[in-house]
C-alpha cells in the first residue's frame, strides 16, 4: 500500500470516529467549509485553518511553556489536491526544527487516531522526546481532510504585490493632523515621538504613536501626497476604514508594515493568542501580504507559529512573516 492510499484510509478513520459518540459526550461537529474563507477552529488541543492557496494547517503545542521558553509545536501540512501527501515536522517559533519522515508520519497518525490510550503519544527525534496530543486529532484532521479535497465553489483571488522601500525621515516637524491625533489615544497621550518616511511617488507615511495602552498599544497611520498635499488616514486593505491597528511598526528596508493585535487579557499580557498582519506599502496604497491567525489563547505559540490564512504573492520582496 502506499503512502497516499494509508493517509486516505486514515482520514476515512478520523471522519468516522469524529461522527461517533465517544465516552463523555459526542465530539463538537467541525465546520464544513467548502470556500476555504481563511478562518482557524480549535478541536481539543488542535488548531486547524486553511489558506486561499488551498494550503491547509493543523498545529499543536509539544510542550509546556512559561513566560521565558516557548513551547515546541507538532505542525500538520497539506495542499489540497490528491495526490499530496501530509508533511508533519516539529517547530518551534516558526522555524523548522525536524520534518518527520512518511513512515514516521503515517504511524504518528494512526496511534493519535487511536480511540483508547494515554493522552498523548510519544515521538523520538533527533534524541529528544515530545507528547503530542490526542484529544481533538481526529477532528481535526477530518475537518482539514473535508477542507484539503473539496473543491471550494469561490476561492479568493491572490494579488500579486511589489513591495517598496522607504526612507526614514528625521526631525520632520509633524502636520496639525497628526498633533490632534493624541486627543484619539484611550490614555490620551502619545508614547513617542512621531515618525515619518518617505515612500513611493514621494508621499509620506507619518505614525503616531499613543502610550500606556497595555498588551495592544494604539498607532495612527496618515499618507501625506508630495508637494505638501496634506495627510490623510491610511487606507488598509481588507480593514474598515476604522480599524485600528494594534502593535503595528513600519520597516523602511522592506516596505512592510506589520500589526499584531493580541486576543489575551491586558492584565495577564498573553501574547500567544490573535491576528497578525502584513501590508506592503506599494504604488496603489497600504496592500495586505499576509494574515495569520490564532483564536485560542493558552498555548504559547507566538505569531510566528500562528495559521496563515491569507497569502499573497510578493515580487522583488522579502518574507512578510513577523
Amino acid at each position: 500500500m502506499n503512502s497516499r492510499s494509508l493517509l486516505c484510509r486514515l482520514a476515512a478513520l478520523a471522519l468516522a470516529l469524529s461522527s461517533a459518540p465517544q465516552a463523555g459526550g459526542a465530539t463538537a461537529p467541525w465546520p464544513r467549509d467548502e470556500n476555504l474563507l481563511g478562518d482557524v477552529v480549535m478541536h481539543g488541543k488542535w488548531a486547524v485553518g486553511c489558506n486561499n492557496l488551498r494550503s491547509c494547517t493543523a498545529i499543536a503545542p509539544l510542550t509546556d511553556f512559561d513566560r521565558v521558553n516557548t513551547p515546541d509545536y507538532l505542525q500538520l501540512t497539506a495542499f489540497g489536491n490528491d495526490s499530496a501527501a501530509y508533511r508533519i515536522a516539529i517547530m518551534h517559533d516558526g522555524k523548522t526544527i525536524a520534518v518527520l519522515s512518511p513512515a514516521a508520519a503515517e504511524k504518528l497518525i494512526a496511534d493519535l487516531l487511536q480511540r483508547e490510550g494515554p493522552a498523548t503519544v510519544q515521538i523520538m527525534e533527533s534524541s529528544a522526546s515530545y507528547a503530542a496530543p490526542r484529544q481533538g486529532f481526529a477532528d481535526a484532521l477530518a475537518a482539514l481532510e473535508e477542507w484539503r479535497t473539496t473543491p471550494p465553489t469561490a476561492v479568493s483571488a491572490t494579488s500579486v504585490i511589489t513591495p517598496l522601500p522607504a526612507v526614514r525621515l528625521e526631525r520632520m516637524p509633524p502636520p496639525a493632523e497628526l498633533r490632534s491625533a493624541a486627543k484619539r489615544c484611550p490614555k490620551g497621550h502619545m508614547g513617542q515621538s512621531m515618525q515619518a518616511w518617505r515612500g513611493p511617488g514621494g508621499q509620506t507615511l507619518w505614525r503616531a504613536g499613543c502610550g500606556n495602552e497595555g498588551l495592544n498599544s494604539v498607532s495612527f497611520w496618515y499618507v501625506a501626497g508630495p508637494q505638501g498635499t496634506p495627510p490623510v488616514e491610511a487606507r488598509f486593505e481588507g480593514l474598515d476604514p476604522l480599524t485600528r491597528l494594534y502593535n503595528s511598526w513600519f520597516q523602511e528596508s522592506s516596505g512592510y508594515l506589520r500589526s499584531v493585535h493580541y486576543f489575551g487579557r491586558w492584565d495577564s499580557y498573553t501574547e500567544d493568542c490573535g491576528i497578525y498582519r502584513a501590508f506592503a506599502w506599494t504604488a496603489q496604497g497600504m496592500e495586505l501580504v499576509e494574515q495569520r491567525l490564532m483564536p485560542q489563547c493558552g498555548t504559547g505559540i507566538g505569531p510566528q507559529g500562528w495559521i496563515t490564512t491569507y497569502r499573497a504573492t510578493v515580487l522583488n520582496g522579502p518574507d512578510s512573516g513577523p
